[in-house]
């Protein structure tokens, strides 16, 4: 089990159990600039969750409902 280390902070296990994803894919995001802005303490690498937030709203797409297709039958 993860703990926080600071509060108001996720640590990459964290994010990655928040989002279901890997902590390699967030390693990745970080390399390539891609994902929510981190800090880097040391060794230490924690994101702040307003950025976290701010990320999520940005990125979320909202799922319109599919329309159902009914068929004719003979």
């Amino acid at each position: 089990m993860t703990e926080t280390v600071v509060e108001g902070y996720l640590t990459p296990p964290e994010l990655a159990k928040r989002w279901r994803m890997s902590e390699g894919t967030l390693a990745n995001w970080r390399s390539s600039e891609q994902g929510p802005k981190f800090v880097k303490l040391g060794h230490a690498v924690i994101y702040d969750i307003g950025e976290i937030e701010d990320f999520e709203a940005k990125h979320s797409q909202l799922m319109k409902p599919r329309k159902r297709r009914t068929r004719a039958f003979l």
